[in-house]
């Protein structure tokens, strides 16, 4: 068998939204730190993918000092504390799987909702560790 070599590394904190290429991750018992933590919900608490809203691809995201921040060319950045505890909890859709999540804060809503044309559009983290 020859040798594997991985010549790029990337996950994607925010399902649909773009990649982050990284030289290291930190993998825990389901998976990459961070990878596909967050979606952004609509107003019935399903799922956006870019099949539905392919504005969710100019999405772009960095993390920086224990922050999520996410950002488009047309605007300034809204930040996600990847540290702050989260309280509000909902069921979101998931195809055809029902999850538990917890709500990311206004803010960010505000800000997708803005960015995405789409109200109420929330975003939501339901991966644990």
């Amino acid at each position: 068998m020859k040798d594997l070599k991985i010549k790029n590394l990337y996950f994607y904190p925010i399902k649909s939204c773009q990649a982050i290429e990284v030289n290291n991750v930190t993998i825990e018992k389901i998976g990459f730190k961070y990878d596909r933590s967050f979606a952004v919900i609509d107003s019935q608490n399903k799922i956006l993918t870019a099949r539905e809203n392919p504005k969710l691809l100019n999405i772009s995201s960095t993390i920086d000092d224990g922050n999520l921040l996410l950002s488009t060319p047309e605007k300034p950045s809204v930040s996600i504390d990847l540290n702050k505890v989260l309280t509000s909890k909902i069921d979101i859709q998931i195809f055809s799987d029902t999850a538990n999540a917890k709500v990311v804060g206004s803010e960010t809503d505000d800000w997708l909702s803005d960015t995405l044309n789409k109200k109420p559009t929330s975003c939501y983290t339901f991966r644990t560790t």
